[in-house]
């Protein structure tokens, strides 16, 4: 236990060493990429995360001892985004805002090492900085070789219309949610937000990217709503679990007499980049078996409605701010764009 313990100290130790001066090396550098670009202000309803997918690349014989480091600030208010966690990598942490990661020895002749850090989003400002850099020993010149640069992560305030933040993999599910008084199970429609969209990433998944865009219109596109209501979801990869989506319409934009059973919802599907790929077809109920076993893929389905009454009575409690408004629970296993 004790030599253990010396040898746990021994590699904090090398992780804290400062950051050498660097000499560029053409065969050795780094890619970074934003996951997402833009993320939304942390708050305590739904904690955001900034994302960066380190690529190391070197072609290079024999490249040992390679370590990155990261350092975070945050432009346009007081606050921080510190390290949360790594992938594919062991990291360690170094005074204020920074880390080292032990990347190791990497293979002769052209060789990659790909890898991500996540951080916790500030509660404010206009953008995350990202300043790294990677290097090696090189012993042939005495010196230290690498690569270094800076990304930028933009910041939004939290906005009852979008999300946008990076989902780790993990073993519970995962709710995002667009609107505002939210609690753990999403966010109500209101007068002032008639349409709201939860999306449950189920457990397991992959980590991802996560954005989901909202748009209403004063033209209708049913006569029995006042408004059409659109939701674009844009989280790349299959769900094999599948995605649970609940839809929420405000009872004010529906009028007297409506019946959520003739309500219709249309789906489009979406490549990886929120772009339209198809046509726009009705969502059925996922009995349904005209094209086999729903969900699949560019075929989500409807699990279930319900149309809440004005008021709560002795058998029914109406969620908050949910009196007289429309659900719909929807299954699905890909990106796409709802409406109604």
């Amino acid at each position: 236990m004790r030599n253990l313990k010396s040898a746990v100290v021994t590699v904090f130790a090398a992780l804290l060493t400062a950051t050498p001066v660097l000499a560029v090396s053409p065969n050795f550098y780094g890619t970074i990429v934003k996951l997402p670009s833009t993320v939304q202000w942390y708050t305590e309803g739904l904690p955001t995360e900034a994302t960066y997918e380190v690529t190391i690349t070197t072609t290079k014989p024999n490249v040992g001892a390679v370590r990155f480091t990261a350092t975070t600030s945050v432009d346009g208010a007081a606050e921080t985004a510190p390290y949360i966690r790594s992938e594919g990598v062991t990291c360690g942490p170094l005074p204020g805002t920074s880390i080292e990661c032990a990347v190791g020895d990497m293979g002769a002749g052209s060789s990659t090492r790909t890898f991500f850090l996540t951080f916790k989003a500030p509660p404010a400002g206009n953008s995350i900085g990202f300043a790294w850099s990677a290097f090696f020993d090189d012993s042939s010149s005495g010196a230290s070789d690498g690569d270094s640069g800076t990304e930028t992560t933009g910041l939004a305030a939290p906005s009852p219309d979008s999300f946008s933040s990076w989902v780790p993999q993990s073993g519970a599910a995962t709710p995002l949610f667009t609107g505002v008084g939210c609690t753990a199970n999403g966010c109500p429609a209101t007068t002032t937000d008639t349409w709201t969209t939860t999306v449950i990433v189920p457990s397991n998944s992959a980590a991802t990217t996560a954005t989901v865009a909202e748009l209403v219109s004063p033209v209708t596109c049913a006569p029995d709503l006042l408004t059409c209501s659109t939701s674009t979801l844009t989280i790349p990869g299959t769900f094999l679990d599948e995605l649970t989506i609940i839809l929420r319409r405000d009872a004010s934009t529906i009028t007297n007499g409506a019946k959520i059973a003739n309500a219709r919802i249309y789906y489009q599907k979406t490549d990886a980049d929120g772009n339209p790929v198809g046509t726009t077809d009705e969502v059925l109920t996922c009995t349904d078996v005209t094209y086999g076993t729903l969900p699949q893929s560019g075929k989500p389905c409807i699990e279930s409605r319900t149309a809440w009454p004005k008021k709560s009575t002795p058998k029914v409690q109406v969620p908050l701010e949910s009196g007289g408004d429309w659900w719909f629970f929807i299954r699905a296993i890909d990106n796409g764009k709802y409406n109604q």
